[in-house]
């Protein structure tokens, strides 16, 4: 019996103490799965950032590390085992190897982006870009500065030799059976080459969580986020007002940008930014989400807080696992393995995956009427899941999805004919889509990912600033995003501060750049195009990896 609570048991570190959850504990989590996320982990800051303002939960927490705190030989087991976690890189995957005591220069073999072909020149061995390298590659390539990687098999070690890019080209001196790739220098290297222990990176944002603390940032916002609220139901009110001149397609136009807004703000009650009381910002969310846009608040706070949680980590953030639409890793082209599934899906994978880069933002729509799938999936099943919690809403999900539907049913007869009611329905929901995916798709789908059970979840400022783009702002973008480009000009600052309203984020973001600085991170911040382009540019990686494996298979 023991065995078996053990089994089921959750482990981690919290607050430098090693604590255990039995799995009833787990279950009647307020959170739901989410807390899953850092098994063998540690969990000061994510706990930090979820439950910021939360007596009850720091409360829970407390007696948790009073009671439920593991041996002394346990904990080091524990921290044995993390110290021995190493990434592999590959296409789209980066290794995260900050050293955990102090600072070290030996980097390892990352993520590749291609390998280059040996030339011999009069120079002795030289390398240049194979014949199938694409445009966009070589251009990068000249435009950001490349680190070569050379493997010389016959070491035992197996550790590249590591050149830099110096008057346009590299040179190797009568070196045989050399693989080379190459790569752009990774953030990390910025970092080793610096100050850049993982132990005082942790300390460090553990000073600037203290500091955002201490300014009132975290306590809430109502007025403000209240202000927005009555924006987005001005926008619903001129849809009524539209359709009911006549003016259809602009009406359904407009619907599509209110869910839009909507969303912004069912997305800030859903993190628990306007009130200190978290049951009200939970039935205003369950309004906004579940009656006003048909999306499940439950199953949006399950996938949204499970991708903050682990942003970018392979297995465990759901945003970057969409196959067989798209693909952002190699792993995704091998995952179906089962009789059936290689059937029918592994055709459609590599029928589609090689042009993904090419459709993706054509495919963008498509997000709303999957989200409102999961939606209705997900709340209608809730009466059977294992957490309490779920199992404690369910009702109140369903009936206010159903309530949405209802209206929008209504909405619908009252217009002319079928035609219209088919252009309208598909406008409004379209739309909808492409707004939300032009602004969720570009801030992590442009960064590298971390492997799965990588060692960044031990290092959460680090996992949201590495695996985050910022875009600059404007006062278009900042509304249009809402706020999400403040979480756009400060998505890391979200990330790093979930539960802080957005009016908050630009200051934040002043005190976040200044703590890259000191910990030599790189704060990503481009501007809308160049980061598409790198989303793009992921996509093309595992596009043309897709085609090879397709045409030798």
């Amino acid at each position: 019996m023991d065995a078996d609570r053990k089994s089921a048991a959750l482990r981690f570190k919290v607050d430098d103490k090693w604590v255990e959850l039995s799995e009833s504990q787990i279950f009647k989590h307020p959170g739901g799965p989410v807390i899953n996320q850092y098994a063998g982990s540690d969990a000061t800051h994510i706990f930090h950032a979820f439950h910021a303002g939360s007596t009850k939960a720091y409360k829970q927490l407390s007696g948790i590390k009073k009671s439920q705190t593991l041996t002394e030989i346990e904990s080091k087991e524990l921290e044995a085992s993390i110290a021995k976690r190493s990434d592999e890189a590959d296409i789209n995957i980066a290794v995260y190897d900050i050293s955990i005591e102090q600072d070290s220069s030996n980097c390892g073999l990352r993520n590749m982006d291609g390998l280059l072909n040996i030339a011999h020149t009069r120079f002795g061995i030289g390398l240049q870009f194979p014949e199938n390298t694409t445009p966009n590659t070589r251009r990068r390539a000249s435009r950001m500065g490349l680190v070569f990687q050379i493997v010389i098999p016959s070491l035992e070690s197996g550790e590249p030799i590591e050149a830099g890019v110096k008057g346009g080209g590299i040179f190797a001196m009568s070196l045989d059976q050399l693989t080379v790739g190459f790569r752009r220098r990774s953030t990390q290297e910025k970092i080793m080459k610096q100050n850049g222990a993982e132990k005082k990176i942790v300390a460090s944002f553990e000073n600037l969580r203290q500091e955002v603390t201490r300014r009132g940032w975290m306590e809430g916002a109502p007025l403000y986020c209240c202000w927005k609220i009555f924006e987005s139901f001005v926008l619903l009110a001129a849809v009524v007002a539209l359709q009911y001149n006549g003016w259809f397609i602009t009406s359904a136009l407009v619907l599509g940008l209110a869910w839009q807004q909507l969303g912004w703000i069912a997305h800030e009650y859903c993190h628990q930014q306007p009130f200190a009381n978290r049951e009200t910002n939970d039935t205003i969310a369950l309004i906004l989400a579940n009656f006003a846009q048909g999306l499940s608040r439950d199953w949006w706070k399950d996938k949204h807080n499970t991708h903050h949680a682990a942003t970018n980590v392979v297995d465990q953030d759901g945003d970057i696992e969409v196959v067989p639409l798209f693909s952002f890793i190699p792993a995704d082209l091998k995952k179906y393995k089962a009789p059936i599934e290689k059937f029918f899906l592994n055709p459609c994978l590599f029928r589609f995956v090689p042009y993904q880069h090419l459709y993706f933002t054509l495919a963008l729509p498509l997000i709303r009427y999957s989200w409102v799938a999961q939606s209705i999936l997900f709340a209608f099943t809730e009466q059977n899941s294992t957490y309490r919690v779920y199992r404690r809403n369910a009702l109140g999900e369903q009936v206010a999805l159903l309530a949405h539907w209802i209206v929008i049913s209504i909405q619908l007869y009252y217009l002319p004919d079928n035609f219209t009611r088919v252009c309208y329905f598909l406008i409004s929901q379209s739309l909808c889509g492409l707004l939300l995916g032009h602004v969720v798709t570009y801030s992590h789908n442009s960064v590298d990912k971390y492997p799965a059970n990588s060692r960044i979840l031990n290092n959460f400022a680090c996992l949201q600033i590495l695996t985050t783009r910022n875009m600059t702002p404007s006062r278009f973008i900042d509304w249009f995003w809402g706020g999400l480009n403040y979480q756009g000009n400060s998505k890391i600052e979200h990330h790093l501060f979930p539960t802080m309203p957005r009016c908050y984020l630009n200051e934040c973001s002043k005190l976040v750049k200044a703590f890259c600085k000191e910990n030599g991170l790189e704060y990503l911040v481009d501007d809308y195009t160049t980061g598409y382009r790198y989303n793009l540019a992921q996509l093309e990686k595992i596009a043309e990896l897709a085609e090879q494996q397709a045409l030798t298979a």
